[in-house]
């Protein structure tokens, strides 16, 4: 049977339905049963791809035609990895995995797991996914979640949504702590939610303060060519010379994110110039970026000809 497991794994991954449907039909427990491995996965979690052996995170094109066929052979929609532990939903998977975003059929797969019973907002109703989807940077989920109805249950959600007035609600009916304050003041600036950022300053949250791999809110919002944000943070006197856990400033960390993971419609020319502005040094190898306006002002600069 475990055999017939990994066979039926392999033609989830790589979207053969006939395989899988052949598979299901003579041995309908498969759809129940689960991988050998830790993490304990069930077919369905091989569709979200997050959490899975590496070699085996893949999404075909055809992946919402897959999930219907795991769905309408019974597929638990939110059974938990680790049978039952502390492992996380088909739902939770998708929504912070790269592959199905890449693509294309991540917002559609939302559809189909919330359509087919999966709970929206997490199992234990604290919204999870919402949180989650914001934190791992996938709009499409994030949108396909509010879609189907996604509360927005704390501070930082509200504030990755842009939602000031929310925000404000969550603030001033107490109960936020100061780290909460913080990881809302992160995901507003990755997110380039500048009236949402200042607020949250305005509020006493430190315009220094250290998030994940130390990153402070100039770097994120630099990052990601937050373009208002970062002008208005250096106009608070967000510091242009702390270094990240990688060693890179505000401005080191965008010309890798300009060079590595640059974010569509992100205005990198101008954050770049605000930060030199600022009296940030530029430690450049001084080859051209392939930016043409990232090279103009750096043309300018003479760090490169």
């Amino acid at each position: 049977m475990a055999k017939k497991f990994e066979k039926a794994v392999d033609a989830v991954i790589s979207g053969d339905i006939e395989t899988l449907k052949s598979l299901l039909e003579r041995e309908p427990d498969l759809i129940r049963m689960r991988s050998s491995r830790a993490h304990r996965a069930m077919l369905i979690h091989y569709v979200a791809a997050n959490g899975v052996e590496d070699e085996r995170q893949r999404t075909p094109v055809n992946a919402v035609d897959v999930a219907n066929v795991l769905i309408d052979a019974g597929a638990e929609i939110d059974a938990t990895f680790l049978d039952g532990g502390s492992g996380t939903t088909p739902l939770v998977s998708l929504v912070t995995s790269f592959h199905p975003h890449k693509a294309d059929v991540a917002a559609e797969l939302v559809s189909v797991f919330v359509n087919a019973g999966a709970r929206v907002d997490g199992l234990k109703g604290d919204g999870e996914p919402l949180r989650l989807a914001l934190s791992s940077e996938y709009p499409e989920s994030v949108q396909a979640l509010l879609k189907y109805g996604a509360k927005v249950m704390n501070v930082e959600v509200a504030a990755g949504l842009g939602e000031l007035e929310l925000v404000e609600k969550f603030v001033d009916e107490g109960g936020v702590s100061r780290r909460e304050l913080e990881e809302a003041f992160w995901s507003a600036c990755k997110y380039g939610h500048t009236e949402v950022v200042e607020c949250l300053l305005k509020r006493g949250v430190d315009i220094d303060a250290r998030g994940g791999a130390n990153n402070t809110g100039l770097m994120l919002a630099s990052q990601r060519g937050r373009r208002d944000t970062v002008e208005m943070l250096l106009g608070y006197g967000a510091s242009v010379e702390l270094k990240n856990d990688y060693g890179g400033t505000a401005l080191g960390s965008t010309m890798y994110f300009l060079a590595n993971h640059p974010v569509i419609g992100a205005d990198y020319a101008e954050v770049i110039e605000l930060l030199l502005n600022a009296g940030a040094e530029l430690n450049f190898a001084g080859k051209a970026t392939g930016d043409d306006e990232v090279d103009d002002v750096l043309r300018k600069r003479g760090v490169i000809t």
